[in-house]
């Protein structure tokens, strides 16, 4: 068994964090958006695409994502890819990116259509419910990005014998939301 990556006393018990080492893409559960994609060695997102499938250039893919797919908003999907890939639906994100000329650019898309957002919001979106549904949509990403840098965690609850108490869990994405969700299932308070 791998070594915990920390370890933290609970009321008593025994937590230890380890990375998943198995975890499922987040791109098959149920999600708002639908990402598709181009890169010459990777598959991403939920599509592969070549954007010359779609147009001469990205703003005619985004136009036919709107006409054919009915995209009601889309976002860019923007990667840094040196010895390891990270992504983003962020512009500010992207900013910080180095080398963009040569390791980083624009990967894909992100969008929703108007059939997915009836469904889930309504027929009239305000503008503070587009807002939301765009961090739903960046957070999408977000967590797609966990999966890929291996920022997906597991914990282990023992009692103070060193026994298992039947409260471990797996599939945490983030470091810190693992550590909160382990501290309530050992029936601390979560921070």
């Amino acid at each position: 068994m791998a070594e915990p990556v920390e370890n933290f006393e609970v009321n008593g018990k025994t937590v230890s964090i380890y990375h998943d080492d198995d975890p499922g893409s987040p791109r098959e559960d149920d999600n708002l958006g639908h990402m598709v994609c181009w890169h010459r060695r990777l598959r991403l997102g939920d599509e592969q695409i070549h954007p010359s499938e779609f147009g001469e250039d990205l703003g005619e893919v985004r136009e036919l994502l709107k006409e054919i797919r009915k995209a009601y908003l889309i976002l860019p999907i923007y990667i840094y890819e040196h010895g390891q890939v990270t992504i983003t639906a962020k512009l500010s994100v992207y900013a910080t990116y180095p080398d963009k000329e040569w390791d980083a650019g624009q990967v894909g898309f992100i969008y929703v259509t108007r059939e997915k957002v009836a469904a889930e919001y309504g027929m009239a979106i305000s503008a503070e419910e587009e807002d939301k549904i765009r961090e739903v949509l960046e957070g999408e990403v977000e967590t797609y990005d966990q999966y890929l840098t291996g920022d997906v965690w597991r914990f282990v609850i023992e009692d103070e014998d060193g026994e298992d108490i039947g409260a471990s869990c797996w599939g945490f994405y983030g470091l810190d939301y693992c550590r909160e969700e382990a501290r309530a299932a050992a029936g601390g308070e979560s921070e």
